[in-house]
């Protein structure tokens, strides 16, 4: 069975204020080429379709039509769930209108596995949509009796909870195909700065405090595992539990990946091959760092890029110098280097002689323009002292 699994499309966002619906479009039209030439069984779409949970109605013309092409003219079945930027309730609704289209955005949806066959069998689809540890709480609340409730307090022990009833319930015969949307790792190995590269690439933290994480212990025993919500196209630890990574650059972190839609050959006897298809950007997104007499006209590109010049101050004969040459600048900033040895120096004579009351009074009065009153004064150094011991450093 060929499955193509994408995710985190995101259609309607911008980058900087810059509407990236033509790019979107674009790459949208290279998964229509890849479905028409080489027609997969399936396409997997792992959450985050739109980027807001009400879509603008261009967004979601573009999402539609692409759809509509899928499923009424390459006759192609759609798995997809909502992800943590759309509208669940809206997604619900929209998808019904659509024959072909298998769309879960709810908890009572998740335990009906979809079943297609091949000449090996069935393979099951079980679909999980984003979902929040109290979502999934309330569920299990109504249909467990309260001396069973099992403890659902972060999104680890969700997934625990649901992939254990479905455990129960799929078909052993079968293979097994889940869909999720969330951050996957093996407990324990994601570092805080970690957690906060994820959201860099574009995403929004679910939680905080670690209580995001999933243990890919839950999901590995699936014979394929489609993931959504990191930007990286990415396997955790095993071959067969991946993410897609999103269709485009979203961000300034993102410049340097490689975007690409995963091709999945599902074998009679539930091992995979993956492939990695590369999708076509029409207007790249990069960084660039040079220097003023680098801005030469051969350089010259419509991409969006983040421009670093190694200047002491950008004027405007400069930017319009970078503009004539990348007309889609989203960014220009100076080289900023590490603190030189004057850096250094005023730095020290700034804190010399100071403690952190001294700053607290500064930086009031260039916020305030006001000097700092002396009952607030007193409170800060009442809290500071229980705090620290004192309010020299």
């Amino acid at each position: 069975m060929k499955i193509l699994h994408t995710a985190d499309l995101h259609i309607g966002k911008s980058l900087l204020n810059e509407s990236l619906l033509d790019q979107q479009k674009y790459v949208l039209e290279q998964l229509t080429q890849f479905i028409d030439i080489e027609k997969p069984d399936v396409l997997i779409l792992a959450g985050d379709l739109f980027d807001h949970a009400r879509p603008s109605a261009e967004a979601i013309r573009v999402l539609h039509n692409f759809l509509d092409e899928v499923i009424n003219t390459y006759r192609t079945k759609i798995f997809a769930i909502s992800g943590n930027h759309d509208g669940a309730e809206f997604l619900n609704f929209g998808s019904s209108f659509m024959q072909g289209m298998h769309m879960v955005t709810q908890a009572d949806q998740m335990f009906t596995p979809f079943e297609i066959a091949d000449e090996a069998g069935n393979v099951q689809f079980f679909l999980l949509p984003f979902l929040t540890p109290a979502e999934v709480r309330s569920y299990f609340e109504s249909i467990t009796p309260a001396d069973e409730m099992p403890e659902i307090k972060s999104f680890d022990q969700a997934m625990e909870v649901v992939v254990g009833k479905i455990n129960e319930m799929k078909d052993p015969k079968a293979r097994h195909v889940i869909v999720a949307h969330g951050l996957v790792t093996s407990i324990g190995e994601m570092t805080p700065e970690q957690i906060i590269e994820a959201q860099d690439e574009g995403e929004r933290l679910i939680s905080i405090g670690g209580t995001e994480c999933i243990d890919i212990r839950h999901l590995s025993p699936f014979h394929y595992v489609a993931l959504g919500h990191l930007h990286g196209a990415h396997k955790i630890k095993v071959d067969h539990v991946r993410y897609a990574g999103s269709i485009y650059k979203y961000s300034k972190s993102e410049s340097r990946q490689k975007k690409s839609f995963t091709v999945v050959n599902l074998q009679s006897d539930g091992t995979v091959s993956i492939e990695l298809r590369p999708f076509q950007l029409k207007r790249d997104v990069r960084e660039i760092q040079l220097s003023p007499e680098q801005l030469l006209p051969a350089l010259r590109s419509d991409d969006y890029v983040f421009v670093k010049v190694a200047i002491e101050v950008i004027t405007a004969e400069l930017t319009q110098k970078v503009k004539a040459i990348f007309p889609n600048a989203l960014q220009i900033q100076r080289v900023i280097d590490s603190f030189d040895e004057v850096g250094q120096a005023e730095l020290a004579s700034f804190y010399e002689g100071k403690d952190t009351l001294d700053h607290l009074r500064e930086f009031f009065q260039s916020t305030k323009e006001k000097p700092l009153a002396k009952d607030q004064e007193d409170l800060f150094v009442s809290l500071w002292e229980n705090v620290t011991g004192g309010v020299r450093g």
